[in-house]
């Protein structure tokens, strides 16, 4: 007993980029092209067995995911990776083709024994790899059937209920175009003219008649304008303006304080506060350099501080 868990390549190995395949990886009854038999009991499998292409193991496009023993050989199930790399679906395609069509497997060796007629029979083995091959070292050792996932993937379109939609009878159309009627007649409607609602958008009295002041001049306004503007002959008042007009003017009043950007604020809680603040300072005189110095103080006082507010504000009659 031999070449104990010595790697053993029985073909070349393939590349594919397909779905499924299935297919004979070692038949029995008739030995390969260097004379070896295989029992059926001798199998046993890796953990993970690749699928590869001509033995290459770093060709690796696929994986085996199902092994059984049967009355024709070692029948093996495997999946092409044809979803994620370009070797595999290359691999597909050569299978498709018949390129490419033959299985070979690798193995470690256990036990054997020697054929009279030359050759070995294989006892116990391990299987590692089985690669997709054109020329397999087992003549009848070939794939039987190629699925592709692309194919197997396909859906027929579904064929989607058309629904029309609800039809109006005669009567509810008849009612929407009158009351379509009724709200362009409404929209198209000029605006009132009224006194008792001075708007600005309305044609009235004391709207043109603050135009025509804006205009000429209280001196060349007729006499109807001035009764329609005349609230009385006080200088603060005098003349009336649109209401909107006198909104506007409240817009553009702001409060502004004209020395807070200059001021420096403080926050008191007494009705006055108290600063020091310095009179007189000292006085340099020019000296030799050895000479006297003359001596100069400086004077302080206190000086109180009460806050008051610089205000104003404007009337503006409506």
């Amino acid at each position: 007993m031999t070449d104990t868990c010595t790697l053993e390549i029985k073909a070349e190995v393939s590349i594919d980029d397909a779905g499924t395949v299935t297919g004979i990886a070692w038949p029995f009854g008739k030995p390969d092209s260097y004379g070896d038999l295989i029992e059926p009991t001798a199998f046993k499998f890796a953990p993970e067995v690749p699928m590869i292409v001509e033995h290459e193991q770093r060709q690796v496009v696929g994986i085996w995911n199902a092994y059984e023993v049967t009355d024709k050989g070692l029948e093996v199930k495997g999946r092409l990776f044809v979803e994620g790399i370009g070797p595999a679906r290359e691999a597909r395609r050569r299978l498709v083709a018949g390129s490419m069509s033959g299985l070979s497997i690798g193995y470690q060796l256990h036990e054997h024994k020697a054929r009279p007629e030359g050759g070995r029979v294989l006892t116990d083995l391990t299987i590692t790899e089985i690669s997709l091959c054109r020329r397999p070292v087992h003549p009848d050792a070939r794939t039987i059937e190629v699925k592709s996932i692309v194919e197997g993937n396909s859906m027929e379109n579904e064929e989607l209920e058309v629904k029309s939609d609800p039809v109006a009878s005669p009567d509810e159309v008849k009612a929407l175009k009158a009351r379509m009627d009724k709200l362009e007649a409404k929209a198209n409607r000029p605006l009132a003219a009224n006194n008792n609602h001075p708007l600005g958008q309305n044609d009235n009295d004391e709207r043109k008649a603050f135009v025509s002041y804006l205009r000429r001049g209280v001196e060349r306004i007729s006499p109807d304008e001035v009764k329609a503007l005349t609230v009385s002959d006080s200088a603060n008042g005098g003349y009336l303006a649109p209401s909107e007009f006198g909104n506007e003017l409240i817009k553009l009043l702001n409060e502004y304080s004209p020395i807070r950007s200059y001021a420096r604020v403080v926050s008191i809680s007494a009705p006055e506060i108290v600063y020091p603040r310095r009179v007189s300072g000292t006085a340099a005189t020019w000296v030799d350099e050895t000479g006297d110095r003359t001596e100069s103080g400086m004077t302080f006082e206190q000086v109180k501080l009460t806050p008051f507010e610089l205000a104003t504000y404007t009337d503006v009659s409506n």
